[in-house]
């Protein structure tokens, strides 16, 4: 079961945003470039994150370091 949606964030500046890698080739690379656009209106800090498999979902341990330690979340999907 799903847990309640967390409220949208008003503004990006000076928040902690987690840039959650999916495991696939090409991945780290499409994130660093949101966090670069975003970078260039905004100040945060980011986190950078990757799962151990692309072939699984994200650890409990990932989803929880998420959920106490950023603000928001940005997950990666290649194809």
């Amino acid at each position: 079961m799903l847990g309640q949606a967390a409220s949208r964030l008003t503004t990006l500046e000076n928040k902690r945003i987690a840039f959650l890698d999916c495991g696939k080739r090409g991945g780290d690379v499409i994130l660093a470039g949101i966090a670069d656009k975003l970078g260039a209106s905004h100040t945060f800090e980011p986190q950078n994150l990757k799962k151990t498999s692309a072939h699984s979902c994200a650890s409990k341990k990932i989803l929880d370091q998420i959920k106490s330690e950023a603000d928001a979340a940005v997950y990666g999907v290649v194809n």
